[in-house]
């Protein structure tokens, strides 16, 4: 783990651990203004909310032969009005991406004639703090961050 983040900690998920604070990713490459915004303002409902700088990036899967549509990702930290579990806060979050219609929809580019999928809004738990914990624990299954949640964090937690 990065030096300059040494106080995050790995664990690997326990969905009934009872949460105070999350870190998230949120991405889109399907009208990224309109979906982030909505989906920013309903993870409000949850507490008080840190944004990082939103950041566009290429999808890597797109080629030459194969363009693709970039993504606009951020990142947030939340801090919950009331703790709750993992398993309810992931489910929130899996209400609020079908809220914005997320459906990882497959359309056809127009120049190559093969298929894109685009996403209304995906949000990812990057880590979490828990009532018993004021250290940051990131989700193990999500580490390493990519390039641009690094960015994110930093910004956040700087």
């Amino acid at each position: 783990m990065p030096n300059r983040f040494s106080h995050l900690v790995l664990f690997n998920t326990a969905l009934n651990l009872n949460v105070t604070h999350l870190l998230v990713a949120l991405g889109s490459n399907d009208d990224p203004k309109k979906n982030l915004a909505t989906a920013i303002q309903q993870l409000k409902a949850l507490g008080h909310i840190q944004l990082s700088d939103d950041f566009v990036n290429p999808d890597f899967t797109a080629t030459k032969s194969n363009p693709k549509p970039d993504y606009t990702n951020q990142c947030a930290i939340i801090k919950l009005d009331m703790p709750s579990t993992l398993q309810q806060v992931v489910k929130t979050l899996k209400q609020i991406e079908l809220d914005c219609f997320r459906d990882k929809t497959l359309t056809t580019n127009d120049k190559t004639s093969q298929k894109i999928r685009l996403v209304s809004i995906d949000i990812d738990v990057l880590a979490i703090k828990s009532v018993n914990s004021t250290h940051w624990q990131a989700i193990k299954k999500r580490y390493p961050f990519k390039e641009h949640e690094w960015v994110g964090i930093k910004q956040l937690l700087s």
